[in-house]
Parts: structure tokens; C-alpha cells; sequence
């Protein structure tokens, strides 16, 4: 009981300490600013005189790594030290893993955080934030190890999230198709039809960029698999790379010569390659503008009371009245 009130009461203080100190620089203190000294003032206590009366404060070290882990402080390397001491103190605590693959995946250290997620899952297999760290770093380029994630796959769980993400896909609910694709990808990454699924929401969403790096992981997983190459020659055309997306539609019709949609992919790419580069990045950049107008001009449509006789954008000309 003692020791509890002295907690409340320190961090009564610390909170008053802490507006005091912003007060007098005429800064408002933010929520992690505020709780990132009260952590650091705790754990100086704790590492000394109360370090024994209170087993549990490597708690207090894991909730200052997650502080230091927000992207606005910008303090990954502290956030990955204070990590690493909670660990120390408690290595059977496994959100203590969590915490130090967090700081690793924000330090851009892909392969330590894996290392540090594989860690934890060896204590709790089925815990989600290690599971969802390691999408996260599968999401950033990173190739997992695909034999450990075989082995931690729950494919019924994945199932699930799959079938749920192809009814908000069919009623055109990109967003949460993307979310549930993702779960399901959490679940099992090793399923090739997953990595296609998100990758053609993702270009729904003209999101081209992560269509195209979820077409990859689905053809590395599936290389004979012909509609991953359909994923891919889209995701290449939408980005102006048409010989690329040349390449990849002739190599999915190696693999199925009547495909359709490839051979229509393919013909759309021939059209944009018999250019220049020069004039391919041209039309690839008129392609995007014209797209971006048109998301203003329907964002403009439904601004009531507007009058689109009086809208005018840039390289269009004229008036908008009557498209």
C-alpha cells in the first residue's frame, strides 16, 4: 500500500514538475513529452534505492521505449535502449520483445527485428503485436524467413480474415478489404493468394506503389501462378513501367497463353514501349495529372452550391461547366 501511494504521488509531482518546466520555456508539454519524463524520473528511481521494492519496473522501461517508439519524438535509438534493458530485466516478459523489435523495424534494422519477433514468439507464439511486426516488416521489403513462418501459420484464422476481406472487396470497400487482407497475411504470409488479393485492393485504391510490392512477394511465392503476373504488369503499368510491365505479362502467358487479361496488359504495354523513354515518361506524367484532376473535379461536384462554370485547372482550359 505504501509503495502505491508513493507511485501516485510521484507521478502527481512529476506531472506538476513537468508543466512547470514547459511553462516556464512558454512550450506546451504533448501527452509523450509529459509521460517520457515521468518514465525517465521512475526509472532513475527505480534503477537505485527502489529498484528492489519494485520487481515490476521493467514495465516502466517498456512504456518509455514506447514513447521514445512515437514517430513525432523521433528517439528510436533511446526507445531500442530502453528496450533492451526491459528485456534484460524480465526476458520472459513478452512484450518486452514487442517493444525492442518496434525500435529495431523504426531504426530500419529489418533483420534484428525479425530476430527480436522470432525471440518473443518462441515465449508466446500467438502474440498479435510480434505477429503484426512482422507484416510490418514484410510490408517494408523485408523477406521473413519463410520456413518460421510456415511453422507459425494459422490458416484458419487467415481463412477467415481472407474470406471477410473478398465481401468487402466485391462490395467495393477498398479500405477494409486492405485491412482484412492484411490480417489475413498476419495470419499466413505464406499464402500467395493473400499477397494477390491486397495487392489488387491496394490498386484499387491507386495505390501503386504497394500493389506492386504485394505482386512481387505473390509471384516470388507462386512463380507459376498467372495471375500474380497479372498483378504485377498492372501495378508496373500504373507506375510508367511499361517495359517492365511488358516483361511481366509475357512471362505469365509463358505460363498461361490464353489469359485474357495478360494478353490485354500486354498489348497496352507494346503501345507505350514502341516510344522513346522520354516520351513514355511524358504520357506515364499526363496520365497522372489527368488523374488527379479528375479527383478534384469529382471532390468539387459535391461541394454544394458550387458553380462549376466558374472552376477552372490548370491545363484544361476554359470553363468545367458541362463535363
Amino acid at each position: 500500500m505504501m509503495m502505491l501511494v508513493y507511485r501516485r504521488g510521484l507521478a502527481t509531482a512529476m506531472r506538476t514538475q513537468v508543466h512547470a518546466t514547459y511553462s516556464h520555456a512558454h512550450v506546451r508539454p504533448t501527452t509523450h513529452s509529459i509521460k517520457i519524463h515521468m518514465h525517465t524520473h521512475t526509472c532513475t528511481h527505480t534503477s537505485h534505492a527502489h529498484h528492489a521494492q519494485m520487481p515490476e519496473n521493467h514495465v516502466l522501461y517498456a512504456n518509455r521505449a514506447a514513447c521514445y517508439a512515437q514517430k513525432a519524438m523521433d528517439r528510436f535509438p533511446e526507445a531500442l535502449t530502453d528496450a533492451v534493458h526491459c528485456i534484460e530485466l524480465a526476458p520472459s516478459w513478452v512484450k518486452g520483445y514487442a517493444r525492442k523489435a518496434q525500435a529495431e523495424y523504426l531504426l530500419k534494422k529489418y533483420a534484428d527485428a525479425e530476430q527480436t519477433c522470432r525471440a518473443g514468439q518462441a515465449i508466446d507464439p500467438g502474440f498479435a503485436l510480434l505477429r503484426s511486426q512482422l507484416q510490418l516488416l514484410r510490408d517494408a521489403g523485408h523477406r521473413t524467413n519463410l520456413e518460421e513462418d510456415m511453422l507459425s501459420a494459422n490458416k484458419t484464422a487467415a481463412a477467415n480474415e481472407k474470406s471477410r476481406g473478398n465481401t468487402a472487396f466485391q462490395e467495393s470497400k477498398w479500405d477494409e478489404a486492405i485491412v482484412l487482407f492484411s490480417n489475413a497475411l498476419e495470419y499466413d504470409p505464406t499464402d500467395h493468394v493473400f499477397w494477390s488479393n491486397r495487392s489488387a485492393a491496394l490498386a484499387e485504391k491507386e495505390d501503386f506503389n504497394d500493389a506492386l510490392r504485394d505482386a512481387q512477394f505473390c509471384v516470388e511465392l507462386k512463380p507459376d501462378w498467372a495471375k500474380g503476373y497479372n498483378r504485377l504488369a498492372l501495378a508496373l503499368y500504373n507506375l510508367g513501367r511499361y517495359p517492365e510491365c511488358e516483361k511481366a505479362a509475357q512471362d505469365g502467358l509463358k505460363i498461361d497463353a490464353e489469359n485474357s487479361a495478360l494478353k490485354t496488359m500486354l498489348e497496352q504495354a507494346r503501345l507505350e514501349t514502341v516510344e522513346s523513354p522520354e516520351v513514355q515518361l511524358a504520357l506515364h506524367n499526363m496520365r497522372v495529372d489527368q488523374k488527379k484532376q479528375k479527383k478534384m473535379m469529382d471532390t468539387l461536384k459535391n461541394i454544394p452550391g458550387l458553380d462549376m462554370r466558374n472552376v477552372h485547372m490548370p491545363g484544361m482550359g476554359g470553363g468545367m461547366g458541362g463535363l
